[in-house]
């Protein structure tokens, strides 16, 4: 009966442990920034647009060199009906020919077409940099989110073992005859919150990881795990905000696919102007007949010069259109850059706010500890009431988490300067003062 028994118990416990999700280990921010950036559609989206585009660049570029085409030809023909009888029949024919072609001149098309190509190449690649830096930054915060409430956690589990610690005190104490019963009712209710308050700190834990499953690209599953930064965040070495400035406006994507937007525009302007002017039209084929017999060849020089005469204005509109679009370019570039400057500015304050807030925090923190000793000790001593100490360890516990929130926010600050920078964040080491511009 006792194997039995052993024996379920010992087959319940497998079932558990089967069932019990697996441990995973801890994912690091570059790890989790480099997952999103493989896996995430929005980067593989427009990924697929560069390649479109580079697929325009080859189009545009072919028109530059010989054309040669390769051409067999066969028909067959048979006649019947509707003819006298006796007449009739059928024919096959068939012939093979090489044609080689080239544009010698067309007033300025083919290198209009080229350039509205490269230019919209480099408007993709740079989207492309901008999704890719956009993506690490939202990486980045949801990863940082998941790392806060971690560290929530664990202070929400310190605060219920420190409840449970300060009720065990008055139980002894009550039962010495030191204390009355009621004097349990305040501990009570201060561990109940505590408990309260892990279970909230776990459920958004939990949340977190999804969120940042969902941004880096993963179906639902495990609950991920991040790691705590390696080390403090140092004070010196902030840019300054004329470097920070200067910096974006030499590398931020969005930036560089303004500037490509301004010579696609550019691009199309040339080629709308060509077509309001008489257009000269150069080009040469060669024609090599290998069959039927007898075999030949044929050498052609084609010019063409066409003039809009009347179009009701159809080219003069389409001109001056392209001109609009290169002015309305111009303009959104120019504003871009001011709301680039801005964007800096406010990203490098809020990296100096939130590191002045991590020293008064920390201040508030050890002031709130010594309080919490002090109405311990006055306690014990018989000196405080239980209502004192419930209210230090609050006190003590919102400190700590003001604390870990200054601390996560400097981080998230520097995430969103390098950001308003243009520069993807890779991993902690970037998150750092002195490391924030470079690449």
């Amino acid at each position: 009966m006792r194997v039995a028994l052993c024996a379920l118990l010992g087959a319940l416990w497998a079932g558990v442990a089967l069932a019990s999700p697996q441990a995973v280990e801890p994912m690091t921010l570059q790890e989790a920034v480099d997952t999103a950036l493989a896996q995430h559609g929005s980067v593989l989206v427009a990924g697929k647009q560069v390649a479109q585009a580079e697929s325009g660049v080859t189009v545009a570029q072919s028109s530059y060199w010989p054309q040669l085409l390769a051409n067999w030809q066969y028909t067959f023909s048979q006649s019947r009906g509707g003819i006298p009888v006796g007449v009739g029949g059928s024919e096959e024919t068939h012939q093979s020919t090489l044609v080689a072609s080239y544009t010698l001149l067309d007033s300025g098309l083919r290198k209009a077409r080229l350039d509205q190509a490269r230019a919209s190449l480099q408007g993709r690649a740079d989207a492309l940099d901008l999704t890719r830096v956009n993506l690490s930054f939202r990486v980045t915060s949801d990863y940082i989110a998941l790392v806060q409430a971690q560290r929530t956690v664990t202070l929400a589990r310190e605060q219920v073992d420190q409840a449970r610690a300060h009720l065990a005190l008055v139980e002894a104490r009550i039962e010495a005859g030191l204390a009355a019963p009621v004097d349990r009712f305040p501990l009570d209710a201060d561990l109940a919150q505590a408990q309260l308050g892990l279970v909230t700190a776990e459920s958004q834990t939990g949340q977190s990881s999804i969120t940042l499953r969902n941004t880096i690209g993963l179906a639902v599953g495990p609950p991920l795990e991040g790691r705590e930064p390696p080390t403090e965040p140092a004070v010196a070495g902030l840019p300054s905000l004329e470097e920070a400035i200067a910096a974006a406006n030499r590398i931020r994507p969005d930036v560089l696919e303004a500037q490509a937007n301004v010579r696609l525009a550019e691009a199309n302007l040339d080629q709308a102007r060509v077509s309001t002017r008489p257009v000269l039209s150069l080009g040469t084929t060669y024609i090599i007949k290998a069959e039927p017999a007898p075999s030949g060849t044929d050498w052609v020089v084609d010019a063409e010069v066409s003039f809009p005469l009347f179009d009701a204005s159809a080219r003069r509109a389409q001109a001056q259109s392209a001109r609009r679009n290169l002015d309305a370019a111009e303009l959104q570039m120019a504003q871009l850059r001011k709301d680039v400057e801005a964007q800096v500015a406010q990203a490098r304050l809020a990296v100096v706010t939130a590191w002045e807030r991590i020293g008064a925090a920390a201040a508030n923190v050890t002031a709130a500890r010594k309080s919490l000793e002090s109405a311990e000790a006055r306690f014990k001593a018989g000196l405080a009431i239980p209502i004192e100490v419930t209210d230090a360890q609050l006190t003590y516990y919102n400190a700590q988490l003001n604390a870990t929130t200054a601390l996560y926010d400097y981080f998230t600050a520097l995430a969103a300067l390098r950001n308003a920078v243009g520069l993807p964040t890779l991993s902690f080491e970037n998150l750092r003062e002195d490391r924030v511009l470079q690449p």
